[in-house]
Protein backbone atom coordinates (compact mmCIF):
# COMPACT_ATOMS: atom_id res chain seq x y z
CA UNK A 1 0.00 0.00 0.00
CA UNK A 2 1.41 3.43 -0.92
CA UNK A 3 2.12 6.08 1.70
CA UNK A 4 -0.67 8.21 0.19
CA UNK A 5 -3.24 5.46 0.58
CA UNK A 6 -2.06 4.70 4.10
CA UNK A 7 -2.41 8.30 5.26
CA UNK A 8 -5.78 8.65 3.50
CA UNK A 9 -7.03 5.48 5.17
CA UNK A 10 -5.89 6.73 8.56
CA UNK A 11 -7.62 10.06 7.98
CA UNK A 12 -10.88 8.36 7.04
CA UNK A 13 -10.72 6.10 10.04
CA UNK A 14 -10.14 9.04 12.37
CA UNK A 15 -13.13 10.96 11.12
CA UNK A 16 -15.60 8.11 10.65
CA UNK A 17 -14.82 5.89 13.61
CA UNK A 18 -12.96 8.27 15.94
CA UNK A 19 -11.15 5.36 17.48
CA UNK A 20 -7.79 5.26 15.79
CA UNK A 21 -6.13 7.70 18.16
CA UNK A 22 -8.00 6.87 21.35
CA UNK A 23 -5.62 4.13 22.43
CA UNK A 24 -2.38 5.86 21.48
CA UNK A 25 -3.16 9.39 22.64
CA UNK A 26 -4.70 8.67 26.04
CA UNK A 27 -2.59 10.02 28.88
CA UNK A 28 -2.61 7.52 31.74
CA UNK A 29 -3.86 8.55 35.14
CA UNK A 30 -1.38 8.62 37.98
CA UNK A 31 -0.79 5.20 39.46
CA UNK A 32 -2.35 3.21 36.61
CA UNK A 33 -0.76 0.89 34.09
CA UNK A 34 -0.46 2.35 30.62
CA UNK A 35 -0.38 1.08 27.05
CA UNK A 36 -1.86 -2.37 27.47
CA UNK A 37 0.71 -4.92 28.59
CA UNK A 38 3.65 -2.52 28.65
CA UNK A 39 3.96 -2.66 32.44
CA UNK A 40 4.91 1.03 32.56
CA UNK A 41 3.11 2.98 35.24
CA UNK A 42 3.09 6.42 36.82
CA UNK A 43 3.42 6.39 40.60
CA UNK A 44 0.68 8.17 42.52
CA UNK A 45 1.80 10.97 44.82
CA UNK A 46 -1.70 11.52 46.25
CA UNK A 47 -2.41 8.11 47.76
CA UNK A 48 0.47 7.76 50.16
CA UNK A 49 2.43 5.55 47.79
CA UNK A 50 5.28 3.84 49.61
CA UNK A 51 7.30 3.76 46.38
CA UNK A 52 6.77 7.51 45.89
CA UNK A 53 7.97 8.17 49.44
CA UNK A 54 10.98 5.96 48.83
CA UNK A 55 11.93 7.92 45.69
CA UNK A 56 11.42 11.21 47.52
CA UNK A 57 13.80 10.08 50.26
CA UNK A 58 16.41 8.90 47.72
CA UNK A 59 16.43 12.34 46.05
CA UNK A 60 16.46 14.46 49.21
CA UNK A 61 19.83 15.96 48.23
CA UNK A 62 18.59 16.97 44.74
CA UNK A 63 15.55 18.58 46.36
CA UNK A 64 17.54 20.85 48.65
CA UNK A 65 17.21 24.60 47.83
CA UNK A 66 20.05 26.29 46.01
CA UNK A 67 22.38 28.46 48.04
CA UNK A 68 22.70 31.99 46.55
CA UNK A 69 26.20 33.26 45.79
CA UNK A 70 27.70 36.46 44.46
CA UNK A 71 30.43 34.94 42.31
CA UNK A 72 30.60 36.60 38.85
CA UNK A 73 27.44 38.55 39.58
CA UNK A 74 25.68 35.57 41.12
CA UNK A 75 23.43 32.91 39.63
CA UNK A 76 19.70 32.43 39.99
CA UNK A 77 18.99 30.39 43.09
CA UNK A 78 16.09 27.95 42.82
CA UNK A 79 14.74 27.65 46.34
CA UNK A 80 11.71 25.46 45.61
CA UNK A 81 12.25 21.97 44.16
CA UNK A 82 9.79 19.12 43.90
CA UNK A 83 9.32 15.68 42.36
CA UNK A 84 6.99 16.26 39.43
CA UNK A 85 6.58 12.74 38.04
CA UNK A 86 7.86 9.23 38.60
CA UNK A 87 7.33 6.57 35.94
CA UNK A 88 8.39 2.97 36.47
CA UNK A 89 9.05 0.00 34.19
CA UNK A 90 10.29 -3.16 35.93
CA UNK A 91 12.69 -1.64 38.50
CA UNK A 92 13.78 1.33 36.36
CA UNK A 93 12.23 4.56 37.61
CA UNK A 94 12.20 7.74 35.52
CA UNK A 95 12.25 10.65 37.96
CA UNK A 96 11.43 14.20 36.82
CA UNK A 97 12.29 16.99 39.27
CA UNK A 98 10.96 20.54 38.98
CA UNK A 99 12.95 23.67 39.85
CA UNK A 100 11.32 27.00 40.75
CA UNK A 101 12.85 30.23 42.05
CA UNK A 102 10.29 30.38 44.85
CA UNK A 103 7.13 28.39 45.46
CA UNK A 104 4.92 31.25 44.30
CA UNK A 105 7.05 32.32 41.34
CA UNK A 106 5.30 32.38 37.94
CA UNK A 107 8.26 32.94 35.61
CA UNK A 108 8.40 29.29 34.54
CA UNK A 109 9.88 26.10 35.97
CA UNK A 110 12.64 24.03 34.52
CA UNK A 111 12.98 20.27 34.98
CA UNK A 112 15.70 17.65 35.29
CA UNK A 113 15.40 13.90 34.68
CA UNK A 114 17.08 11.04 36.52
CA UNK A 115 17.30 7.27 36.59
CA UNK A 116 16.59 5.47 39.85
CA UNK A 117 16.76 1.69 40.33
CA UNK A 118 13.98 0.67 42.70
CA UNK A 119 15.84 -2.56 43.55
CA UNK A 120 19.41 -1.40 44.11
CA UNK A 121 18.77 2.23 45.04
CA UNK A 122 21.32 3.53 42.52
CA UNK A 123 20.56 6.82 40.77
CA UNK A 124 22.08 8.95 38.02
CA UNK A 125 21.25 12.02 35.96
CA UNK A 126 20.04 11.37 32.41
CA UNK A 127 22.54 12.83 29.95
CA UNK A 128 21.40 16.10 28.28
CA UNK A 129 18.21 16.16 30.37
CA UNK A 130 19.35 18.50 33.13
CA UNK A 131 17.61 21.70 31.96
CA UNK A 132 14.24 21.17 30.27
CA UNK A 133 12.19 24.36 30.54
CA UNK A 134 8.41 24.00 30.95
CA UNK A 135 8.55 20.21 30.56
CA UNK A 136 5.19 18.67 29.68
CA UNK A 137 4.34 15.00 29.21
CA UNK A 138 2.65 14.31 25.85
CA UNK A 139 1.94 10.57 25.59
CA UNK A 140 3.40 7.09 25.63
CA UNK A 141 4.51 6.37 22.06
CA UNK A 142 5.75 3.26 20.28
CA UNK A 143 8.24 4.43 17.64
CA UNK A 144 9.90 1.03 17.18
CA UNK A 145 9.51 -2.54 18.43
CA UNK A 146 10.34 -2.33 22.15
CA UNK A 147 9.38 -3.85 25.47
CA UNK A 148 7.73 -0.63 26.63
CA UNK A 149 6.76 2.66 24.92
CA UNK A 150 8.78 5.87 24.98
CA UNK A 151 7.77 8.63 27.37
CA UNK A 152 7.35 11.59 25.00
CA UNK A 153 7.36 15.19 26.15
CA UNK A 154 7.54 18.77 24.99
CA UNK A 155 9.74 21.57 26.31
CA UNK A 156 11.08 24.99 25.32
CA UNK A 157 14.65 26.22 24.93
CA UNK A 158 14.22 29.14 27.30
CA UNK A 159 11.73 31.49 28.87
CA UNK A 160 11.40 35.23 28.27
CA UNK A 161 13.18 34.91 24.91
CA UNK A 162 12.59 33.99 21.28
CA UNK A 163 11.99 30.42 22.37
CA UNK A 164 12.16 27.20 20.40
CA UNK A 165 9.80 24.32 21.13
CA UNK A 166 11.04 20.74 21.02
CA UNK A 167 9.58 17.24 21.21
CA UNK A 168 11.77 14.53 22.71
CA UNK A 169 11.33 11.18 24.42
CA UNK A 170 12.84 8.95 27.07
CA UNK A 171 13.59 5.50 25.67
CA UNK A 172 14.02 2.41 27.86
CA UNK A 173 17.28 0.47 27.44
CA UNK A 174 16.55 -3.20 28.30
CA UNK A 175 20.25 -4.10 28.46
CA UNK A 176 21.14 -1.41 31.00
CA UNK A 177 17.67 -1.30 32.62
CA UNK A 178 17.60 2.48 32.44
CA UNK A 179 16.11 5.44 30.57
CA UNK A 180 17.92 7.62 28.03
CA UNK A 181 16.96 10.33 25.59
CA UNK A 182 16.08 8.87 22.20
CA UNK A 183 18.29 9.96 19.31
CA UNK A 184 16.55 11.48 16.29
CA UNK A 185 19.37 11.21 13.81
CA UNK A 186 22.26 13.20 15.26
CA UNK A 187 20.14 15.05 17.79
CA UNK A 188 18.10 14.07 20.82
CA UNK A 189 15.14 16.30 20.05
CA UNK A 190 12.92 17.51 17.22
CA UNK A 191 12.25 21.18 16.57
CA UNK A 192 8.47 21.59 16.33
CA UNK A 193 8.09 25.35 16.69
CA UNK A 194 9.90 28.61 17.31
CA UNK A 195 9.34 32.28 17.89
CA UNK A 196 11.11 34.15 15.07
CA UNK A 197 13.47 36.96 15.96
CA UNK A 198 11.97 40.44 15.63
CA UNK A 199 11.80 41.14 11.91
CA UNK A 200 9.64 43.70 10.15
CA UNK A 201 9.34 41.39 7.16
CA UNK A 202 7.68 38.51 9.05
CA UNK A 203 3.91 38.95 9.10
CA UNK A 204 3.03 35.65 10.75
CA UNK A 205 4.64 32.37 11.80
CA UNK A 206 3.20 29.19 13.29
CA UNK A 207 3.71 25.46 13.69
CA UNK A 208 1.56 22.46 14.55
CA UNK A 209 2.71 18.97 15.45
CA UNK A 210 1.28 15.66 16.57
CA UNK A 211 2.55 12.20 17.50
CA UNK A 212 0.49 9.50 15.82
CA UNK A 213 0.76 6.50 13.50
CA UNK A 214 0.83 8.64 10.37
CA UNK A 215 2.15 5.86 8.13
CA UNK A 216 -0.35 3.23 9.35
CA UNK A 217 2.50 0.79 10.00
CA UNK A 218 1.66 0.14 13.64
CA UNK A 219 4.27 2.55 15.02
CA UNK A 220 4.12 6.21 15.95
CA UNK A 221 5.61 9.07 13.93
CA UNK A 222 5.88 12.82 14.47
CA UNK A 223 4.21 15.21 12.02
CA UNK A 224 5.38 18.85 11.98
CA UNK A 225 3.79 21.58 9.88
CA UNK A 226 5.32 25.09 9.91
CA UNK A 227 4.30 28.13 7.90
CA UNK A 228 5.84 31.61 7.65
CA UNK A 229 4.39 34.58 5.79
CA UNK A 230 6.71 37.52 5.13
CA UNK A 231 6.60 40.73 3.12
CA UNK A 232 9.53 42.70 1.78
CA UNK A 233 9.87 46.45 1.50
CA UNK A 234 8.26 46.44 -1.95
CA UNK A 235 5.09 44.78 -0.64
CA UNK A 236 5.84 41.38 -2.17
CA UNK A 237 4.48 38.52 -0.05
CA UNK A 238 6.37 35.26 0.41
CA UNK A 239 4.94 32.09 1.95
CA UNK A 240 7.19 29.29 3.20
CA UNK A 241 5.36 26.15 4.31
CA UNK A 242 6.64 22.65 5.01
CA UNK A 243 5.12 19.46 6.40
CA UNK A 244 7.50 16.73 7.56
CA UNK A 245 6.90 13.24 8.94
CA UNK A 246 9.66 11.95 11.24
CA UNK A 247 9.80 8.15 11.61
CA UNK A 248 11.96 5.13 12.38
CA UNK A 249 12.08 2.43 9.71
CA UNK A 250 14.10 -0.75 10.14
CA UNK A 251 15.96 0.90 12.99
CA UNK A 252 16.89 4.00 10.99
CA UNK A 253 15.68 7.56 11.49
CA UNK A 254 13.91 9.04 8.46
CA UNK A 255 12.16 12.28 7.59
CA UNK A 256 9.76 12.69 4.70
CA UNK A 257 8.51 16.01 3.31
CA UNK A 258 4.88 15.73 2.24
CA UNK A 259 3.22 17.35 -0.77
CA UNK A 260 -0.11 17.21 -2.55
CA UNK A 261 -2.98 15.17 -1.14
CA UNK A 262 -0.78 13.61 1.57
CA UNK A 263 0.02 17.06 2.93
CA UNK A 264 -3.63 18.16 2.74
CA UNK A 265 -4.72 15.08 4.69
CA UNK A 266 -2.20 15.71 7.46
CA UNK A 267 -3.14 19.39 7.68
CA UNK A 268 -6.80 18.47 8.09
CA UNK A 269 -6.01 16.09 10.95
CA UNK A 270 -3.73 18.60 12.70
CA UNK A 271 -6.38 21.29 12.41
CA UNK A 272 -9.10 19.01 13.76
CA UNK A 273 -7.49 19.38 17.18
CA UNK A 274 -6.18 22.95 16.75
CA UNK A 275 -9.06 24.88 15.19
CA UNK A 276 -7.90 28.13 16.82
CA UNK A 277 -4.45 28.01 15.28
CA UNK A 278 -3.44 30.69 12.79
CA UNK A 279 -2.47 27.97 10.34
CA UNK A 280 -5.94 26.44 10.47
CA UNK A 281 -7.88 29.70 10.25
CA UNK A 282 -6.08 30.58 7.01
CA UNK A 283 -5.90 27.07 5.55
CA UNK A 284 -7.15 27.00 1.96
CA UNK A 285 -7.34 23.22 1.59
Amino acid sequence: MSTRLKITALFACTFLLRVCNSASSAIPREGTQASGQSGFQWLDSHRGSADWARVHLAFRQELEPDVPNNIDGGVVAYKYKYIYRVGVFKTAALVVIGHRITEGDKSGDYFSAFNYDMRTGSKSAIEDADVLSEWKFVKLAQFQPSVTPDVTFRYVSCTECEEQTYVASFQYDPVKNRWDLRKWGRDKRLLVGETPEPDDEVISFGCLHKISDWNADGFDDVAVWCKEVSQDGKGSTKIDSSTIIYSFKDGHFTNTTLTGSEEITVHAELCRESTGSYLCKHRKN
